[in-house]
């Protein structure tokens, strides 16, 4: 494969990953697209008005919460400002379908004061996991109004009973070959016309084509995925000197049972001589658009990678790639390639290409998470997406895209700390240790549950102040971690109430044993600043008896015997 095959290969796959991808040129604010999929399609035209094309994007394509994000982020008064000494910027944002995208702004062209004259925005879809939605779509009109709708663009529609095997003309228009509109009108079965049509009019290249899409089958199966789909071929010589014809296929059946249809004709010609013309000003385009493109690949905000699939090599590294793996810029290209061959062997490389050489050409992409450890000892988390492409050069690519998601994974961790530990003693809250009591409860063995409560804390809160109060919690907390064992859960409970559970213990020896060595350790704290105070506390303890039990049902006798025990002077615990 030669280096500019290469390269229009990693564009055309490039481009994939992207679901919208814009030109907007400043101060005029006029937007032309370079690539759009799906239903956005809808909403945009070729060229316009940026803003116009931005409100609509934010309209139809963010989620409420994010609108004002992303109305800051796409302001084009401001993108001067917020690029300058910048290779991009980019925002995250939740869609309305459920899924979440990724916008960039990239700057393309520049006047020579430094300003810019036009820029790009990439919008990509991101996570495997993220929500998709299918269209259902209802047949509410008659077969007629469907032929209706058809008949300014198509001189030939008919109603077909696929089950019946039967056909009937809705309509045929002035432009149909006379000898064509004849056959049409001979008295047959669908079948048996069909059959006919193809041996009579398709040319022999694609008589074999037009034959399979015809079967009863194919047609079935292709309206499962599908309302409506098209086909274009080549017909015998004629007078006429028509050459290409496409038939539309419109699911027109209102139920599962049935299996109806309309089908219309029309010549093509006229319309393939317009794409080839198109085709013509694309190509022209296409050097302009493969430069930009590739100055695109070297500043994107994601590590891009490319195989080739068969030797292994790299095709293509850029700039981000390399800072994500700690690979300085100011190398020598052969240098930063090596470099990067020898740290991306470490990320059980080969592992990871056998599993992506077993995925289907153009399938969902194979995701997987890997670390990279810097010099600085600074650990990334890295969250990757690979595909394998097919290229037009009948070649095998490995596209795989990099993201930097350490940040997010820090904020993940913590919000869990936030939701499981307790913000003032720093031990466990209520919620972990219920849970986690509850999971253990529900295997076998022997343990104890206590409950703690500190005696006349609300008087240490009205005499010494809540400070004074907070450090004597503190201290619990901390007394209690160090008199159990380090695989006893010591959590707390709310207020001054503290609980642990340790499994295990088999005796009122054992226990008492564990619960004393509290008790003296927390004897010799001493609180307060000019006036030295001492506190105790009484500590009721269940024993883990039936196999039954809960955490409910062990709460209520510990708790049971924790008022016990303050019902009784000089007694610190209870059973």
């Amino acid at each position: 494969m030669s280096k500019n095959q290469y390269e229009s290969d990693l564009i055309n796959s490039v481009f994939a990953m992207y679901a919208c991808i814009m030109k907007v040129t400043l101060p005029d604010n006029h937007y032309e697209v370079i690539k759009i999929n799906g239903i956005a399609s809808k909403f945009f035209s070729n060229q316009g008005d940026g803003v116009a094309a931005i409100n609509a994007m934010i309209e139809n394509f963010v989620a409420f919460p994010f609108k004002k994000q992303v109305q800051q982020f796409l302001d084009i008064n401001t993108i001067e400002e917020r690029l300058e000494g910048k290779e991009f910027i980019s925002t995250e944002y939740l869609r309305p379908d459920g899924g979440w995208s990724i916008a960039n702004f990239v700057p393309h062209e520049r006047y020579d004061s430094g300003k810019i004259k036009s820029l790009c925005l990439f919008i990509q879809n991101k996570y495997k996991d993220l929500k998709r939605y299918k269209e259902e779509q209802e047949h509410s009109q008659i077969q007629e109004d469907i032929a209706f709708a058809l008949s300014t663009r198509y001189i030939s529609i008919y109603h077909v009973d696929l089950n019946k095997d039967l056909f009937t003309i809705q309509q045929i228009t002035k432009g149909l070959r006379n000898d064509v509109a004849e056959f049409a009108q001979k008295p047959q079965t669908f079948s048996n016309a069909i059959k006919n049509y193809i041996k009579i009019f398709v040319s022999d290249d694609d008589k074999d084509f037009v034959t399979e899409v015809f079967e009863k089958d194919y047609i079935i199966n292709r309206f499962k995925k599908e309302s409506n789909f098209s086909i274009r071929y080549k017909v015998k010589p004629n007078p006429e000197n028509q050459v290409y014809f496409e038939i539309y296929f419109v699911n027109a059946s209102k139920s599962q049972d049935e299996n109806i249809m309309v089908l219309a004709w029309r010549c093509v010609d006229e319309v393939m001589q317009r794409e080839l013309e198109y085709q013509k000003f694309l190509k022209l385009e296409l050097d302009d658009i493969n430069k930009m493109y590739k100055e695109v690949l070297k500043f994107q905000s994601n590590g891009m990678l490319a195989f080739d699939a068969e030797s292994k090599e790299f095709v293509m590294i850029n700039d981000a790639a390399y800072k994500i793996f700690d690979i300085s810029l100011e190398a020598s290209e052969k240098e930063k390639i090596q470099q990067f061959r020898k740290k991306w062997s470490t990320q059980n490389a080969k592992r990871i290409f056998q599993k992506i050489l077993a995925l289907p050409i153009d399938s969902e992409p194979y995701c997987f998470e890997f670390k990279v450890e810097h010099s600085d000892e600074k650990i990334l988390n890295i969250m990757a997406q690979a595909k394998i492409i097919k290229s037009e050069y009948n070649k095998k690519l490995i596209l795989i895209s990099l993201v930097d998601i350490t940040e997010k994974i820090q904020i993940q961790e913590k919000l869990r700390i936030l939701s499981e530990v307790d913000s003032l003693t720093k031990i466990p809250n209520r919620a972990f240790g219920e849970k986690r009591i509850s999971e253990i409860l529900k295997t076998e063995g022997e343990g104890i549950f206590c409950i703690l409560d500190v005696d006349n804390f609300k008087n240490v809160n009205d005499t010494y102040g809540h400070s004074i109060g907070d450090e004597v919690l503190k201290t619990i907390a901390n007394t209690l971690t160090k008199a159990f064992r380090k695989q006893d859960l010591v959590f707390r409970l709310g207020g001054d109430e503290f609980a642990v559970f340790a499994e295990g213990i088999k005796s009122e020896r054992e226990a008492k044993k564990l619960v004393t060595k509290f008790i003296n350790m927390l004897a010799k704290e001493e609180f307060g600043y000019s006036t030295k105070f001492k506190v105790t506390a009484s500590i009721g303890i269940a024993f883990r008896l039936l196999t039954d039990e809960t955490f409910d049902s062990i709460y209520v006798k510990a708790d049971s015997a924790m008022y016990h025990c303050k019902s009784l002077k000089d007694m610190q615990f209870s059973f």
